[in-house]
């Protein structure tokens, strides 16, 4: 009865006339403008001009598409969809007529019915959206996913179909749908930080896929990595980490046996001799994000959703760091291992691993050369052992000497640094330049004198005179005798 009122009103407006008879007869410019304009004059009983929106969205032409899509966007955005989500009739409290007028309760149902509508058709554009963003042509493709980007950052509804289509076009066959796809993301998150969980969550959805491609997973795990968290983000952070502990397991792990080499270990024959392949540039790539994501997030986890490095992991790490040849993929696998073993005193293999790497040159000219140097301000002054302390400041001397300016002042710096928690200690070693110094006594050694015996041939070895020079060469540091004169 109400749009039979409505109807018969808007019959003598002679705009309204010629805005319906260029809807149904006009261009398809015209069509969209006019149909635009009849909707957002009264759109509870403008279903049907809706209806006809959608399905010039839905169609195969370009121009018209686009034009739709359009228009619906602005529509749904400013006019149509409220600052809540829609519900449909089945989750709306029912309302009895009792106590209530009957043009009261008339309008009640007749809004009722145009949320519930407008539910169905606002998921039918997301849909529409989706099969857009399917497209061949890379500017349809990154005009759906723009779309989709604005219309999740202005309203709740269809949230979660919204930001898996997102998602999902982190897949895309275009590098440049992606690099938009991650900006949108990225923008999204500094718009509403409260979302972060769930891109998480659509995120390992997306990485838990059996036909993912290694660009793809990169490309997802890049944006993770990217994330910015505030100290409320524990939760968030700590499933971070464990998702990136999981795919670094996986990126680190032994590649699967051949045919011929599985049927060789099956009949006990002694398996051949391989060299350790190093990683390969993507994979370089993956690792390397891997640790810098688990690196940012770390300082966020909270102290009881850690997740702590497996032995298994730290083992790989380890191996990798030795084979792999990207030298920034070296300092970000340093970084974590010292992170991650840090409860305590990190290991010998550690420091070992260190004094190996910075003997390198090229270590200190990539592209993350900065993150060495930190980590060489960290580790060497903490260390328990002065005696390794010193031989990485001596190495890292020695290097500075024939390389640019930059590396021997942050060396000097490493130096300072160390000088200035092990003073007693170093003091002998900076007042002497050519003459000798007592040697300092092995660490874990004392002078309690003990009775013992020898044979004669072991006492004669032993007064011979034992080297008390520096080796430079040393592959432990701790037995360089870094803290004598050379």
């Amino acid at each position: 009865e109400m749009r039979k009122v409505y109807e018969s009103a808007m019959s003598q407006d002679s705009e309204q006339r010629w805005l319906r008879k260029v809807s149904s007869d006009g261009t398809s410019a015209d069509k969209v403008a006019s149909l635009t304009m009849l909707v957002q004059l009264c759109p509870v009983f403008s279903t049907g001009y809706i209806k006809a929106l959608l399905a010039m969205a839905g169609r195969t032409t370009r121009s018209d598409s686009s034009m739709a899509i359009d228009a619906l966007k602005e529509l749904f955005h400013g006019t149509l969809l409220p600052d809540r989500k829609l519900k449909t009739l089945q989750q709306m409290e029912p309302v009895s007529p009792k106590g209530l007028k009957k043009s009261t309760f008339t309008e009640i149902c007749v809004v009722s019915f145009f949320e519930d509508y407008l539910k169905t058709a606002y998921a039918a554009f997301v849909q529409i959206l989706a099969a857009a963003g399917h497209n061949t042509v890379v500017f349809i493709k990154n005009r759906a996913v723009k779309t989709a980007y604005d219309l999740l950052s202005a309203k709740p509804e269809q949230e979660k179909a919204l930001l898996s289509m997102l998602i999902n076009k982190l897949g895309d066959s275009s590098s440049k749908v992606s690099s938009n796809v991650s900006w949108c993301i990225k923008e999204l998150l500094k718009q509403h930080p409260g979302m972060k969980l769930p891109v998480l969550k659509e995120a390992e959805a997306f990485l838990a896929r059996p036909n993912i491609t290694a660009n793809s997973k990169y490309f997802a795990l890049l944006l993770l990595s990217e994330i910015t968290f505030s100290q409320k983000d524990g939760q968030v952070a700590s499933r971070l980490v464990r998702l990136f502990v999981s795919q670094l397991e996986v990126a680190l792990r032994k590649p699967k046996l051949s045919k011929k080499e599985f049927q060789r270990r099956k009949r006990g024959l002694a398996p051949k001799k391989q060299k350790v392949q190093p990683l390969r540039e993507e994979d370089n790539k993956l690792v390397r994000t891997l640790i810098n994501g688990i690196r940012r997030a770390m300082p966020y986890v909270d102290a009881v959703g850690g997740a702590p490095l497996e032995e298994e992991t730290v083992n790989s790490l380890f191996k990798v760091c030795h084979t792999v040849n990207a030298y920034s993929t070296r300092a970000s696998i340093l970084g974590l291992l010292y992170r991650g073993l840090g409860a305590g005193d990190p290991p010998d293999r550690f420091y070992r691993l260190l004094y190996e790497q910075i003997g390198n040159f090229d270590f200190f000219t990539s592209s993350h050369s900065w993150q060495a140097f930190t980590l060489l301000q960290k580790c060497v002054p903490a260390d328990a052992s002065c005696a390794r302390g010193v031989a990485v400041a001596r190495r890292l001397l020695q290097l500075g000497v024939g390389t640019e300016p930059m590396i021997t002042v942050a060396s000097l710096g490493v130096m300072r640094d160390l000088f200035a928690v092990r003073r007693i200690e170093m003091l002998p070693l900076m007042h002497t330049v050519d003459r000798k110094v007592i040697p300092a006594e092995e660490e874990g050694t004392g002078n309690v004198e003990e009775e013992h015996f020898v044979d004669d041939d072991v006492a004669q070895a032993s007064k011979a005179p034992k080297d008390t020079h520096y080796d430079p060469m040393a592959r432990e540091p701790r037995f360089a005798r870094a803290r004598n004169a050379p």
